[in-house]
């Protein structure tokens, strides 16, 4: 008798896999050391793990919103975890026309793209990893007197 998961050939669900050793509760000792069904299907951890489709299309091809995707797939695991504001207790942040002073004590929850605010420009010399109160307040600031040429040039010096 086997456990549920391996009824349902989810063997590396199973209930008595806890220590990794031994595959699971319903192969026999001369099974050990064979492939499980999903290992057969799926093939090795890392041939099931490889990407499908085709390439990602160049930054400057791409959606505002799939320049922001490919951001939290970059930055995303930098943030939370109360991780502090990269403006906390500084001057002169985000450039722009008029710099903001930075917070006190926020914690990142925004990817904030600039001095370029093209989305699809992740490098890491554009992207700022901010609070919530920072990120508000820099786009008030800024977004109605934002120069798109200027800050192609800066952004240009960072590349």
């Amino acid at each position: 008798m086997s456990c549920l998961p391996c009824a349902r050939n989810f063997h590396e669900e199973c209930v008595e896999n806890t220590d990794r050793e031994w595959p699971c509760c319903c192969r026999t000792e001369e099974e050990k050391d064979t492939p499980i069904f999903s290992e057969i299907v799926a093939g090795p951890p890392s041939e099931a793990k490889k990407k499908l489709g085709r390439p990602p299309k160049p930054g400057d091809e791409i959606s505002v919103s799939a320049g922001r995707k490919r951001a939290a797939e970059l930055y995303g695991n930098q943030m939370g975890n109360n991780w502090p504001c990269e403006w906390r207790l500084m001057v002169n942040c985000g450039g722009g026309a008029k710099p903001i002073a930075g917070c006190v004590g926020g914690i990142r929850e925004h990817i904030h793209h600039g001095p370029v605010k093209d989305t699809w420009r992740n490098e890491r010399t554009n992207i700022s990893l901010i609070c919530t109160q920072c990120h508000n307040r820099w786009h008030a600031a800024n977004d109605t007197i934002y120069d798109k040429e200027a800050n192609e040039k800066i952004g240009r010096a960072h590349v």
